[in-house]
């Protein structure tokens, strides 16, 4: 866009001074081609409100530089000084409209980034910390059956040891139903 906005400024001065049909073809070209371009940056910004507060003012500047442009075949509308400056100055404040929202693009790249970053970081933690979670669980699981069926079988070893040496009133403790 920088450079098809500074050829449009040529291409209009040149035709402004020389008559030449080339340039003005040159710069209806451009000025469609510049147009276009700033409808994607407007569909793209309308993703990011700060992006969409940058490219309303470029593209109010570009409407009056058309405006300018539209002069292009009526020479006798303005003067040839006032009519340059105008049209620099326009196609300049576009391009400081251009950097700007370059830069704030730059920023907001930056902010995702950082955010994502972050944002991966903590999938990390969540992806350590959940498995060893899991593991932990698993052996406290299997350690209070471990201890439920070990004690159960404790009292029966121990209860089968006093019947074997002839103690046939031993009795086994019932400590649940579902023994």
């Amino acid at each position: 866009a920088y450079e098809s906005l500074l050829n449009l400024e040529e291409y209009s001065l040149k035709y402004r001074n020389s008559g030449d049909e080339f340039y003005l073809d040159e710069a209806a070209s451009l000025r469609s081609e510049i147009a276009d371009n700033l409808r994607t940056l407007m569909r793209r910004s309308l993703l990011e409100p700060i992006l969409l507060r940058e490219i309303e003012p470029i593209q109010e500047e570009w409407i009056r530089c058309e405006g300018l442009i539209s002069q292009l075949k009526n020479p006798a509308d303005s003067e040839s000084a006032p009519y340059e400056e105008r049209l620099s100055g326009s196609v300049g404040r576009i391009l400081e409209g251009l950097e700007r929202l370059l830069e704030v693009n730059d920023r907001f790249l930056e902010e995702t980034a950082a955010d994502s970053s972050r944002m991966r970081g903590r999938l990390t933690s969540i992806s350590l910390i959940l498995p060893a979670a899991t593991v932990g669980l698993a052996f406290l699981v299997s350690f209070l059956v471990y201890s439920s069926v070990a004690s159960s079988l404790s009292h029966l070893i121990l209860g089968a040891r006093r019947i074997a040496v002839g103690d046939f009133s031993a009795r086994l403790p019932e400590s649940n139903r579902d023994e």
